[in-house]
């Protein structure tokens, strides 16, 4: 019996990225699919389910469980609040199925129906423009400064919702300077963020 070739290293890799890249296109025609459907059907909103194992990307997992909707996939639903609102950083965007960063190239996560009951037209209204100035990102210069003459007591910290390490500064000193120093330093090189994990403008 005649034995089959050895394949390279580079075949394998290929046919590896193009399984890949199958299983990818695979779920986004799902996702595609389950979408059509869902809106012929009047739902607009759904359930983001994530599988949950190992190969679950963090993105995937921050947004498990939340309320989405097709007409929006940059948004959430805030039960606590009643509103809708931006994802931070680290939640997945887009639909499930459309993801690129887990394990395998592909996303896993599937979309349930979801019944949502809107609120009355005054309500949704007020609630919208209340979110869309939540949604406003905090001022970097406005940070700098009060961090610069009132770091030690932590306002800058107040000022972008951190008001829990905010008590903590007031109460010492700014972390005895160091967290004071800290924080000015990470304003000035960008990487600081408010309450919500979004990056100072």
């Amino acid at each position: 019996m005649a034995r089959k070739p050895r394949r390279s290293k580079e075949e394998i890799i290929t046919e590896n990225e193009e399984k890949k890249i199958a299983r990818r296109e695979f779920r986004k025609k799902c996702t595609e699919r389950t979408k059509k459907q869902m809106l012929e059907m009047g739902w607009n909103f759904y359930k983001w389910t994530a599988v949950g194992d190992e190969r679950t990307c963090a993105y995937c997992t921050a947004i498990d469980g939340l309320i989405c909707r097709w007409d929006n996939s940059n948004v959430f639903y805030n039960e606590k609040n009643k509103i809708w609102e931006l994802r931070s950083e680290e939640m997945q965007k887009g639909h499930p199925g459309e993801s690129e960063t887990c394990e395998d190239g592909s996303c896993r996560c599937v979309a349930i129906s979801y019944k949502f009951e809107p609120e009355s037209k005054i309500e949704l209204k007020s609630k919208y423009i209340y979110s869309k100035i939540r949604d406003l990102p905090y001022s970097r210069m406005t940070t700098l400064i009060l961090c610069l003459f009132l770091g030690w007591a932590g306002i800058h910290r107040f000022y972008v919702g951190k008001t829990g390490t905010g008590i903590l500064y007031l109460c010492s000193f700014g972390l005895v300077g160091f967290g004071w120093l800290f924080d000015l330093l990470a304003i000035l090189t960008g990487s600081f963020r408010d309450a919500r994990g979004f990056k100072l403008k």
